[in-house]
C-alpha cells in the first residue's frame, strides 16, 4: 500500500509539472488579451490611487486583484508576473482532482490530470490574466472538500468546502450557476442514487458503501451523522463570511462593497438575457466547444455511465449532473464566450477520471492481449493528437482567430506598435514623453504605461489642436482627428482584433525614416 502511495505522488508531481510547462513555457508570447489589459486597469488604479473599491457594474468579483496586488507591486506589472498568478491555479485545478483519487481511482485521476495539463481550453486561459482559472480551481477545492467532509465529517473539511464556495464568489459571479447546479445534482445524487454490489468497507471506513474498489460517500443532509461541536461548525461559516466580508471590503476598506455583492447579479442578469453585446451566440455554442476542445475527457466520461447508470453510486450521478446542468443553463444564456466552457468542463473531470480507471480495470482484465494493446496505442495516439492540437493553439496560433477559444485575442501584429513609439519617444523626453490615445481599445493603455505621466487619454475626439509627438487613435475615429492635427505625421495601422485597427501617428520631424514629408505607411 505504502508502495503503491508512492508511486502516485511521483506520478502526480510529473502529471503537475508537466502542466507547469505548458502553462510557464514562454508566458509572455501570447500579447495581452483585452480583458487582461481591463483587469490590469483596476489593478493599476488601485495602485495610483492607493485604494480599491469593488464596482458591481464592471463584473466580476475583487480577489483576482486582491491576489496580484503583492506581487505586482514587488516584482513588477509585466505579463508574467500578473498571467504567474492563473497558471497557479490552473495546476491548483489539477491538484484538487488528483486528491479526489479515492472516489474516482487514482489511475483515472493521474490520466485525465495529464490530459487537463495539456488540454488547449485549460492552457490557454490559464495563461491569461482573467477570473476563469481561478473560478475553476474553486470549484475543484469544493468538490474535493465536499467528498472528504461527506465521508468523514471533519470539521477541518467543512472549512475548506466553505471557504472554496466563497473563494468562486469572489473571483466570478457565475459561481452562482455553478454552485446552483452543483446543489441541484446533489439532490438528485441523494435521492436518486445507492451504490449497489456494494461490498464489506475496509476497516476503519464502516458505514461507508463501497462499490469495487471505490468508496460511495454518504450523499444526503449530513447533520444527523455530525458529531462535531456546534461551535465549531458556527466556526467554519464565520471563517468563510470573513473571507467574503475582507474581500469585498478589500480588507474593510470599502463597507459598501457587501451591498454591491449583490448589486453585481442585476447588470449580469441583464446580460445574460442578451441583446446586442455582439458575444451572442447559438444553442449549441457550449456542445460544439466541448467536443472539439474536450473531446478526450467526454470519450472517458461514457466508461462512467454505467457508475452513472446501473451502480447508481452517488458520487458518479453528482458530477454527470452537474456537468450536464451547467452545459445546459450556460447554453441557455445567448451571451456567450468560450472559457466559460473551462467552468462548464471542470465536474466532467472527475467524471471522466471515473471513466478512466474502469476503463483500464476493463482491459486488464482482458484475456485476449492484443485488446489491452491495441487500445493502449490508440490512446497514446489520441493523447500525441490532443497534445499537438493544444500546442498548435497556445505556442503558434495563439492569434488566429479562426480556432474558437482564440477570441477577442490581441494579434501578434499589434505589437510592432511599440518599438517605433520608443523611438520617437526617446528623441524627445523618454517616459516623459507626451502622448495622446484616443478610443485606443484596450490594452494599448497597458502597453503604453510607460508614459501614463504625460499621457492624455480620451474616450472620444478633443477639443484641442494636436502637435504631440505620439497619438494613438482607432481608425474609426481617425477622420475627425485628422482635422486637428497643426504638424505633418505618418500614419500606421495595426490591427489588435477583427474589426479593430489602431493607427500610430508619429510626428513626421521625429520619424526620418519614413521621409520628412510625412509619407503615410499602411
Amino acid at each position: 500500500m505504502k508502495g503503491r502511495r508512492a508511486a502516485f505522488l511521483v506520478i502526480s508531481a510529473l502529471v503537475i509539472a508537466l502542466a507547469a510547462f505548458w502553462r510557464f513555457h514562454h508566458l509572455t508570447l501570447k500579447p495581452f488579451h483585452h480583458d487582461e489589459g481591463v483587469n490590469w486597469y483596476f489593478l493599476d488604479k488601485w495602485f495610483t490611487e492607493g485604494v480599491y473599491a469593488y464596482d458591481p457594474t464592471n463584473f466580476h468579483g475583487p480577489l483576482l486583484y486582491e491576489i496580484a496586488y503583492l506581487p505586482a507591486r514587488f516584482i513588477g506589472q509585466g505579463e508574467a508576473v500578473l498571467r504567474a498568478m492563473p497558471a497557479l491555479m490552473g495546476l491548483a485545478a489539477i491538484a484538487f482532482l488528483l486528491g479526489m483519487r479515492r472516489w474516482i481511482g487514482a489511475r483515472g485521476a493521474l490520466i485525465v490530470g495529464a490530459l487537463l495539463a495539456i488540454a488547449p481550453v485549460d492552457v490557454y486561459f490559464s495563461r491569461t490574466f482573467i477570473h476563469e482559472a481561478y473560478l475553476v480551481a474553486s470549484l475543484m477545492m469544493a468538490a474535493d472538500f465536499l467528498l472528504r467532509y461527506l465521508e468523514s465529517l471533519r470539521v477541518r473539511d467543512l472549512f475548506g468546502l466553505l471557504a472554496a464556495v466563497v473563494f468562486a464568489f469572489c473571483f466570478k459571479e457565475t459561481a452562482g450557476i455553478a454552485t446552483a447546479s452543483a446543489a441541484a445534482a446533489y439532490l438528485l445524487a441523494t435521492y436518486v442514487g445507492g451504490a449497489k454490489e456494494t461490498q464489506t468497507a475496509p476497516e476503519g471506513e464502516t458505514g461507508i458503501p463501497v462499490t469495487e474498489d471505490f468508496p460511495d460517500p454518504p450523499f444526503g443532509w449530513p447533520v444527523a451523522r455530525m458529531n462535531a461541536k456546534p461551535i465549531l461548525l458556527l466556526d467554519a461559516v464565520a471563517v468563510a463570511l470573513t473571507i467574503w466580508i475582507l474581500s469585498f471590503t478589500t480588507f474593510m476598506t470599502n463597507p459598501h462593497g457587501i451591498v454591491d455583492f449583490f448589486v453585481a447579479f442585476v447588470p449580469w442578469l441583464k446580460t445574460g438575457a442578451g441583446g446586442d453585446s455582439g458575444h451572442e451566440k447559438e444553442f449549441v455554442y457550449f456542445f460544439q466547444l466541448m467536443g472539439k476542445f474536450y473531446w478526450p475527457l467526454l470519450v472517458l466520461a461514457v466508461f462512467a455511465l454505467k457508475d452513472v447508470v446501473v451502480r447508481r453510486r452517488r458520487v458518479a450521478i453528482f458530477f454527470f449532473a452537474w456537468f450536464a446542468l451547467q452545459l445546459l443553463i450556460y447554453s441557455l444564456i445567448p451571451y456567450k464566450t468560450p472559457w466559460c466552457v473551462m467552468t462548464i468542463a471542470a465536474p466532467l473531470a472527475p467524471l471522466a477520471a471515473l471513466g478512466a480507471t474502469r476503463a483500464a480495470a476493463w482491459l486488464g482484465r482482458r484475456s485476449w492481449r492484443p485488446a489491452p494493446v491495441g487500445a493502449a496505442a490508440l490512446a497514446v495516439f489520441g493523447a500525441v493528437m490532443f497534445a499537438r492540437s493544444s500546442w498548435d493553439v497556445n505556442f503558434v496560433r495563439y492569434d488566429d482567430d479562426r480556432i474558437e477559444i482564440v477570441y477577442v485575442q490581441t494579434r501578434r501584429a499589434y505589437m510592432e506598435i511599440f518599438p517605433k513609439v520608443r523611438t520617437v519617444a526617446d528623441r524627445v523626453a523618454g517616459s516623459d514623453t507626451e502622448v495622446m490615445m484616443v478610443d485606443a481599445a484596450s490594452p494599448t493603455k497597458y502597453y503604453m504605461r510607460d508614459y501614463l505621466g504625460k499621457m492624455r487619454n480620451y474616450a472620444d475626439i478633443p477639443a484641442e489642436r494636436i502637435d504631440l509627438p505620439i497619438v494613438l487613435v482607432s481608425e474609426a475615429k481617425l477622420a475627425l482627428l485628422r482635422e486637428l492635427l497643426l504638424e505633418t505625421y505618418v500614419e500606421s495601422r495595426y490591427p489588435i482584433w477583427p474589426g479593430q485597427t489602431i493607427v500610430l501617428l508619429l510626428r513626421a520631424d521625429l520619424w526620418p525614416e519614413s521621409g520628412s514629408d510625412g509619407t503615410k505607411v499602411e
